[in-house]
């Protein structure tokens, strides 16, 4: 069985930007976008399980890459808060300074690619 990579895109977004991170993964990973279509996340959350229970059934691993949607909750939660909760359940967090919700300046794209190959 192989190994899922899911990109949630932001709003005003779409699936095919998960093409963007096909370079970061090999043939055993399959690489796809989750076109939800709510322009919420306390709407997106209905369109999320259905997709998400399928994909944990068919696949060993999943990678979930989320752009913009995290900058909503960061915009209504502390960063202590996040951090603690990362750390509760084991996980990092990356904070670039004066990085923007949307990487879309060469500078950010460096800097997430400079992160995906150290971490993934």
């Amino acid at each position: 069985m192989k190994n899922a990579v899911i990109y949630i895109h932001g709003q005003g977004g779409n699936a095919k930007e998960a093409d963007y991170y096909k370079k970061f993964f090999d043939s055993e990973h399959v690489i796809m976008g989750f076109d939800y279509k709510s322009r919420f996340p306390w709407e997106a959350q209905l369109e999320f399980p259905d997709f998400f229970d399928l994909a944990t059934s068919q696949y060993n691993k999943i990678y979930l890459i989320a752009n913009s949607i995290g900058a909503y909750y960061s915009m209504i939660t502390s960063l202590e808060i996040m951090m603690n909760f990362a750390n509760k359940i084991g996980a990092t967090v990356t904070v670039m300074n004066h990085g923007e919700h949307w990487f879309h300046t060469e500078e950010q794209m460096n800097f997430l690619d400079k992160w995906f190959k150290k971490f993934i």
